[in-house]
């Protein structure tokens, strides 16, 4: 959405005291310029947004270092790494997904013989499916499983180095913050608005229903619940005009604006968090509440948000070979097309 300011996160060149006082001023631009550039006419702003820019700063650094060590996407990878054989059906489908992936593709282009680095992150998705399991030495048929599929597999923060991928993840973390944010402020705005027109809407049908203009009930209503009387108008008027008053004037307030965002990035592990989530899971991908013979526990990272985004995620180094060439990625879909 914004271009990445390139101080942000970026290795240390001058004393670590500076670096942290350059890194909170960028990112406090970063945060204004994502959000209501507005805030730059407000006096000491940059003071005011410090506490929550650090703790935003902390959470995104300290989230993205927990993430574990990069592992090789691969077909060697998968017949290592059982979280590759969970993520992808076999190598061919391995090979599939990364031929598919412009960004993979067009970054190879211009950094040959290079390993790339990046963050994997896959949709998770359950089904309820029919299945056949073994029960002691008995075979059960129509049995209800759950099925585990991996969907929507994405790279980003691409690089050469490790290191690199990470400053990219950390950019992106920050960025996702700052997009909450803006969210934030859009909602209130739009609640608003909402709270206007339902007032207009409320006025004139008090009007009408005063000059006992009852033709215009339906129009007026928008198939609206019928209200019974004046006196129940007028207290629904007045309490949407309570709620009115907690705004400022026609638009946000410059302090009011900074309360929201500062409210967002204070809290950022509410917004943007990443806990250890163990499937236990067979060969077919089929899901158990215990490991055992057949299934095995498999430990993922999960980016998860309280406003619903979930995503599977795994740091992975790709080799340069493991990425077919678009001409042949394409032959091999038409010839399975055909």
């Amino acid at each position: 959405m914004f271009r990445f300011i390139s101080s942000l996160f970026h290795p240390p060149r001058d004393s670590e005291q500076n670096l942290r006082q350059i890194l909170i001023r960028a990112a406090t631009e970063r945060a204004i310029e994502g959000t209501d550039s507005r805030l730059r006419a407000l006096n000491g702003y940059r003071k005011k947004l410090q506490g929550p820019i650090e703790r935003a700063v902390e959470h995104v650094v300290a989230l993205v270092d927990s993430i574990p060590e990069a592992v090789e996407l691969s077909a060697a990878g998968f017949g290592r790494d059982p979280r590759i054989r969970a993520l992808f059906c076999s190598v061919e489908h391995l090979h599939e997904v990364l031929g598919k992936m412009k960004d993979v593709r067009e970054y190879r282009a211009t950094h040959r013989a290079a390993d790339i680095y990046a963050l994997l992150t896959v949709r998770k998705e359950e089904r309820s499916v029919l299945g056949i399991a073994l029960e002691g030495e008995s075979l059960r048929r129509d049995v209800l499983q759950t099925a585990v599929n991996f969907t929507s597999h994405c790279c980003i923060g691409l690089a050469s180095t490790e290191p690199d991928t990470r400053r990219e993840l950390k950019q992106r973390a920050f960025d996702f913050l700052v997009a909450k944010a803006l969210a934030r402020l859009v909602e209130i705005k739009q609640g608003k608005s909402d709270i206007e027109r339902q007032r207009t809407l409320l006025q004139r049908k008090l009007d009408a229903m005063r000059a006992g203009d009852w033709g215009l009930e339906a129009e007026i209503s928008n198939g609206g619940p019928p209200f019974g009387d004046i006196s129940t108008l007028e207290a629904e008027i007045n309490a949407i005009e309570a709620e009115l008053g907690q705004y400022r004037g026609e638009d946000l307030g410059l302090e009011e604006s900074l309360g929201h965002i500062g409210g967002v990035l204070m809290d950022p592990g509410s917004w943007l968090d990443l806990r250890p989530i163990t499937l236990t899971l067979d060969h077919r991908g089929i899901k158990s509440d215990e490991s055992g013979e057949q299934f095995r526990d498999i430990e993922f990272s999960e980016l998860c948000s309280k406003s619903g985004e979930r995503r599977l995620v795994l740091l992975v180094r790709i080799p340069d070979g493991e990425i077919p060439d678009r001409g042949n990625f394409l032959s091999k879909a038409s010839y399975y097309l055909n």
